[in-house]
């Protein structure tokens, strides 16, 4: 039980802590609000195959993992390196396509925010503090 509260509490300040770093970023950059949405074939294209990408190796290392009775962090850590791929790819397609110059400076950010939220997450997970 309180790991199901741990990670509920965790959830929300990392939303909390999300909204106000996007409040300060839009503030600071002078930019608009973010939009979620490809800006052309190309975008549309490289997300679905870095998705793919990820999907199966993450399948696999879990397919690893419980064939070979690894450690759980392992899956963890094979999660955090693919949402931080993902979210390197949207800085590039944003430094790249954006009409907002600083878009890709609020991507390389956010996409750090979420890392080092993330690892301290599996950190206080794997000691078993709970």
């Amino acid at each position: 039980m309180n790991g199901i509260l741990f990670f509920l509490a965790f959830f929300f300040v990392y939303h909390i802590g999300s909204f106000i770093l996007g409040r300060i970023l839009k503030r600071k950059l002078h930019l608009g609000k973010k939009m979620n949405r490809h800006y052309n074939e190309t975008h549309r294209q490289w997300d679905k195959r870095i998705r793919r990408i990820i999907l199966v190796i993450m399948m696999f290392g879990l397919g690893i993992s419980y064939y070979y009775d690894f450690d759980p962090l392992f899956v963890c850590i094979l999660v955090l390196i693919g949402f931080i791929l993902q979210e390197l790819s949207e800085a590039y397609m944003d430094w790249k396509y954006s009409e907002e110059r600083n878009e890709y400076v609020r991507s390389l950010i956010e996409a750090g925010y979420m890392a080092f939220s993330l690892t301290l997450f599996i950190a206080i997970l794997s000691t078993s503090i709970l």
